[in-house]
């Protein structure tokens, strides 16, 4: 789970297979299901994305605890990983957050936090397998 493995300013998408406790999700919403079903993609049932923040500590404890609180069914949580250097910061007023990204998904102490809770990560072909889709 190291981003700089996936390229330098690259964004990940790690999906998040999980089953604990529930409420209404997004595979509860027809139009989205039929619209997902039209393309051939697979759904998912909650969408994360935190992109603010200046505060790496509590970026961090913000992203554990959602991990802690996932809900059963499949998570897409939407990370931008990126090397926070002056060419990131030339081209994107992110460059803190994409940065702070990379520092705490390339953490082992969040690889070992996300592995205890039992989560799988899945990618987008991993997922659409599962399905039985090509």
């Amino acid at each position: 789970m190291n981003c700089s493995r996936i390229g330098k300013n690259a964004s990940v998408v790690f999906w998040l297979l999980v089953f604990a406790g529930a409420s209404e999700a997004f595979s509860q919403q027809p139009l989205y299901m039929e619209a997902l079903r039209a393309e051939g993609l697979p759904a998912i049932d909650w969408l994360y994305q935190f992109y603010e923040g200046s505060d790496h500590t509590v970026r961090k404890k913000r992203y554990l605890d959602t991990f802690r609180g996932l809900r059963p069914g499949v998570s897409q949580m939407i990370i931008h990983c990126g090397t926070d250097d002056s060419e990131l910061q030339a081209i994107t007023a992110s460059h803190f957050l994409r940065g702070d990204d990379t520092r705490i998904f390339s953490d082992p102490a969040v690889k070992t936090e996300i592995e205890g809770l039992g989560i799988e990560l899945l990618s987008w072909t991993q997922l659409r397998a599962r399905e039985g889709r090509p």
